[in-house]
């Protein structure tokens, strides 16, 4: 079979124009299994916040979520205003610390990195709620 192919514009017509791309396709659905959304449309990362709360967070906030009944830490399953809070409010108490209930959470801005403080924080929503 023969190819055949447009003739060339006239000499001082206009080029032709490319089809016109396809439009953006929009954003999948969120589903179950999307991390949550942290401050600032910054999404954490659940998987990789395991490793982190259970490397930095678990020793007081305890696998179960519980700080042992709010006695050693925030207990995110019993205390509901704990997880009520904005992510944004969330965020500055894991980096700067704060002083509560029952003592002193250590600011995590020098260890943990912004990312990761978001990873912790979408691994703890997805996990205990909130």
């Amino acid at each position: 079979t023969a190819k055949t192919t447009a003739a060339p514009p006239p000499k001082g017509a206009p080029a032709p124009t490319p089809a016109a791309a396809a439009p953006d396709t929009p954003p999948a659905a969120a589903t179950a299994d999307t991390p949550p959304a942290v401050a600032g449309g910054t999404t954490g990362d659940v998987t990789k916040g395991a490793a982190v709360y259970l490397a930095n967070c678990q020793a007081c906030h305890q696998a179960d979520g519980t700080g042992m009944g709010g006695m050693l830490a925030a207990d995110f399953i019993s205390d509901k205003t704990r997880l009520a809070k904005t992510d944004d409010e969330l965020l500055v108490s894991i980096g700067k610390g704060l002083t509560g209930k029952v003592g002193v959470m250590p600011p995590w801005e020098a260890t943990l990195s912004e990312q990761d403080r978001k990873d912790a924080l979408a691994y703890i929503r997805k996990t205990f709620g909130g």
